[in-house]
């Protein structure tokens, strides 16, 4: 009897609501997640194509390659993530692992050390995606996981999100920051705060999730089979709606996001205020 005792106490363990320490503590890695997605659309296709001189036809055709790699790494490194547990659990160690492949790679991207070329953005850029892919859905499916409670999983989400929006806003700050310092090489200096931010955020927002937040054993998710999953594609009209809703977001929210400091800067010669814009405009949001 003590296994089914264990297993009782578990379950009551489980249905007991999450404490703010416990929500704060998950969901703290995610505004660094937010703070290097966010430069990656807005600020570092005009540093690469002006700054550093690779040109818009070039920088635009890289970062696509890199949103298609995106494509692929996601239900990859998904499938490892669901599969290959240890000790810790099935989501903790993804996550740890992901931390060194982000720090070395925002440190390139952000802080490039030698002469770019196209090769070395694209190489970079590649290893950051597979750092990101494997960081955000194993922190995401994390959350899934966490409680089992309808309302719960609310709250696990509704505190993640509201870090994503922190993160976004406090690395939106820097920009403006620096430009009311007028350094010497102004777009420099404003990817690489923004670079530093995650350098430093990262590893110890991390570190506090998975020593704080314990995870709980659940079975192991069941794969839908492509062909079940297009079939459901194709039968179900909810289905259709909710997901070209989500793509026609993504578009329209992407397109503003990567143009705006080029219409701030080239076409409405803002100057120094362009972060400000930038920063009112994600605010509002």
């Amino acid at each position: 009897m003590p296994n089914a005792a264990a297993s009782g106490q578990a379950s009551h363990d489980a249905s007991r609501p999450l404490s703010r320490w416990t929500l704060f503590a998950f969901a703290l890695p995610a505004a660094p997640i937010s703070a290097m997605g966010l430069p990656l659309v807005v600020h570092l296709p005009p540093f690469y194509a002006g700054t550093l001189g690779l040109g818009l036809v070039t920088v635009g055709a890289i970062f696509m390659l890199a949103r298609f790699w995106d494509v692929f790494t996601d239900p990859v490194l998904g499938i490892l993530s669901d599969r290959y547990e240890t000790r810790w659990g099935r989501r903790r160690h993804w996550i740890v692992l992901s931390v060194p492949i982000m720090l070395l790679s925002v440190y390139m991207i952000f802080m490039p050390p030698v002469a770019v070329t196209a090769a070395y953005l694209v190489f970079w850029l590649f290893v950051l995606y597979v750092g990101w892919t494997l960081l955000t859905i194993s922190h995401m499916s994390w959350g899934a996981e966490l409680t089992p409670d309808y309302h719960e999983r609310s709250r696990v989400q509704g505190a993640r999100e509201v870090a994503l929006i922190l993160g976004m806003v406090f690395v939106l700050t820097l920009p403006v920051l620096i430009e009311q310092m007028n350094p010497e090489n102004l777009a420099q200096a404003r990817v690489a705060s923004m670079g530093w931010f995650v350098l430093i955020l990262l590893p110890i927002a991390v570190a506090l999730a998975v020593w704080r937040v314990p995870e709980r054993p659940t079975q192991r998710p069941e794969h839908v089979p492509l062909k079940q999953a297009v079939q459901a594609l194709i039968e179900s009209r909810p289905l259709q709606v909710v997901l070209a809703a989500d793509l026609l977001g993504g578009v329209s929210g992407g397109l503003v996001a990567s143009m705006f400091l080029f219409l701030a800067e080239d076409a409405l010669k803002l100057g120094s205020y362009s972060s400000l814009m930038l920063l009112g405009y994600f605010i509002s949001g």
